[in-house]
């Protein structure tokens, strides 16, 4: 059961980290950082799913790492708009800052969630 935690572990450092940098990443490196933090999505899926195959209800900790992810979203669309259409273009100072303050945030919130699957999975 602990290896499908340090699993759920790695896929938050690569997920966060990669997703984080995905914003800053310029073609063609984009797609490679794209892939490569999609490895860590699947590190959830493949998680998870051994956690369900051993009977630990851990689905509220993954909907939260989720709801995470999702924050990065509307930064990523602004990032495609501009540049496709050279629209809307973020300030590259307010754009790092965002990046760092979502990136902290939901690395706190991930820190916290994973002590709680950590004492839901000890607790039993």
């Amino acid at each position: 059961m602990m290896k499908n935690f340090y699993l759920f572990i790695a896929a938050i450092v690569i997920t966060f980290g990669l997703i984080a940098a995905l914003q800053f990443a310029e073609l063609p490196w984009f797609f490679l950082v794209l892939i490569a933090m999609h490895g860590g999505v699947v590190l959830f899926i493949v998680s998870k799913k051994r956690f369900q195959k051993q009977g630990c209800d851990v689905k509220r900790f993954y909907s939260l790492e989720y709801k995470l992810l999702a924050l990065y979203l509307p930064i990523l669309a602004l990032n495609l708009l501009s540049s496709a259409f050279d629209i809307l273009h973020l300030d590259d100072t307010l754009k790092t800052i965002l990046i760092l303050a979502i990136t902290v945030f939901s690395l706190i919130v991930s820190a916290v969630n994973a002590t709680k699957l950590y004492k839901h999975l000890k607790n039993g």
